[in-house]
């Protein structure tokens, strides 16, 4: 039986402020580099045999700490990665909130941005 760990990235400076989707150079935050180095080790006693994230940076920056750990690659997979939110990408969450497609949003993805 095989089973699969999800990790969402750890925390960055946007995290409650802007909608990052796909923008690129979004980089963990000091509080985010502490919880990808705790979730390493919480993880490390699991025989873990493969390590997959996004190319974002942040996700690969969360992904390193259990990567260096278990002595794994980290394999890149473009499929992994956020939503592609097109215009709202880099919008503030404030600004999200007043457009009449952000409860459309939050049907879609309940809990996601607020």
């Amino acid at each position: 039986m095989t089973t699969l760990l999800l990790v969402r990235h750890a925390t960055n400076d946007w995290v409650g402020e802007r909608l990052a989707g796909w923008t690129p150079g979004v980089h963990l935050n000091a509080a985010g580099q502490q919880q990808a180095h705790e979730l390493a080790e919480r993880l490390a006693h699991i025989p873990i045999k493969a390590i997959y994230s996004s190319p974002l940076e942040r996700a690969l920056e969360t992904a390193a700490p259990l990567a260096d750990r278990l002595r794994l690659p980290v394999e890149q997979d473009p499929d992994l990665g956020e939503v592609y939110y097109g215009q709202w990408t880099g919008m503030p969450l404030k600004a999200m909130r007043e457009t009449d497609l952000w409860p459309l949003l939050m049907i879609a993805q309940p809990g996601a941005l607020s």
